[in-house]
């Protein structure tokens, strides 16, 4: 079987989130260890409007995926679940 980063990437929430992630430890040195408030400009915006449901419906959406595909990569993916409704709009 493959890796579960390859059985995700064939989902295209998972994708995204994963994307998202990318781009934002790109733009943002030091990104993974920032507080969720700080990582939340990157994440949970889109420009400067603040866009919760993008990442945390990806994030949710990838978790049911997860789930069953890739079990492995489910219990992170639940820690992330409403990330952005939880931090709010910083």
């Amino acid at each position: 079987t493959p890796p579960p980063s390859q059985q995700l990437a064939q989902n295209p929430s998972c994708a995204l989130l994963s994307q998202a992630l990318s781009i934002c430890a790109v733009l943002t040195p030091g990104f993974v260890t920032l507080l969720p408030p700080q990582q939340a400009h990157c994440l949970c915006y889109s420009s400067t409007v603040w866009a919760p449901n993008v990442l945390d419906d990806a994030v949710k959406t990838c978790a049911d995926f997860a789930s069953t595909a890739a079990p492995g990569a489910f219990p992170p993916l639940m820690n992330l679940e409403g990330f952005c409704l939880s931090v709010g709009d910083v």
